[in-house]
């Protein structure tokens, strides 16, 4: 146990002495709790560190796949019209092909009809 006298002036012209009772084994105790603090303090900021590197990946990972899920979007979409437009165009030509069989049918009856009339 170390006793220190610290002379303090109260008043002026007036020196007190007071006695401080400092114990060595508890300063050392004080110091190695202070070190104890500082240590995991910096791990915790370690950790904090290590955390945010985590999350900002995942964050970065989420807008990647939200990115693509809109360019997958898009490209669906322009697949689906391209389905319309070839539905649409496989329509025409079944309508042109029926157009053309009428025409064709009509063709072959009047050749028909003309070959069982007598000419003159």
């Amino acid at each position: 146990m170390l006793i220190a006298e610290l002379p303090m002036t109260h008043l002026p012209g007036e020196d007190i002495l007071f006695c401080i009772d400092i114990d060595l084994e508890e300063v050392v105790a004080a110091d190695q709790a202070a070190a104890t603090n500082d240590s995991e303090a910096a791990t915790l900021r370690s950790e904090v560190e290590r955390l945010e590197g985590l999350l900002a990946a995942e964050k970065a990972s989420h807008e990647e796949e939200m990115r693509r899920g809109a360019q997958l979007g898009d490209q669906l979409q322009t697949v689906y019209q391209e389905k319309a437009a070839l539905e649409e165009e496989i329509e025409t030509l079944k309508g042109s092909a029926t157009a053309e069989g009428k025409g064709v049918e009509e063709g072959c009856d009047s050749v028909a009809a003309r070959a069982r009339t007598p000419k003159d």
